[in-house]
């Protein structure tokens, strides 16, 4: 079971960052819009989504962590690009779920953030040490650092 969920978790990371990397030649700057990062965002939360579900599915199967090293590095390397997909100018983009606290209280945002960079790290250390306690002490505090950023930062669902 770990085996399929770590390949579909892999497979997330990987296009995860895939949808991060820069898409024009190293001789040219990046032009981005803001639309695109926004969609950036949006589209690398929702395979975190998948890959802490399928985490937390195999999280007590009877295998090794390390199985799940690729995907929680993926989400850790996310963790550390997130905060350059909440450029001022994304704010107000239609479509976007962040909500204006996102820029007007930077230093509370700066850190949800920190904290999901923290909880990424050491979940994906607790992955390559192969140890079940850390990790899922750590798939834990990711989750609640997950929870925690879009009760303050992102609009609640409509309907």
């Amino acid at each position: 079971m770990l085996g399929k969920a770590v390949f579909l978790g892999s497979a997330c990371a990987a296009l995860m960052a895939a949808a991060m990397a820069p898409q024009s030649r190293a001789s040219e700057p990046a032009n981005v819009s803001p639309g695109d990062l926004v969609a950036a965002r949006q589209g690398g939360m929702a395979m975190s989504v998948f890959t802490l579900a399928r985490l937390s599915a195999a999280a007590n199967a009877d295998a090794p962590r390390t199985q799940a090293a690729l995907p929680t590095k993926g989400l850790a390397r996310f963790a550390q690009a997130l905060p350059t997909l909440f450029a001022p100018e994304t704010a107000g983009i239609e479509g976007t779920e962040a909500l204006p606290a996102v820029w007007q209280d930077e230093e509370a945002f700066a850190a949800r953030i920190a904290d999901y960079q923290a909880a990424t790290a050491a979940l994906a250390d607790a992955a390559r040490s192969d140890n079940r306690e850390a990790f899922n002490t750590a798939l834990a505090s990711t989750k609640a650092a997950c929870q925690a950023c879009h009760d303050a930062f992102r609009a609640k669902p409509q309907g």
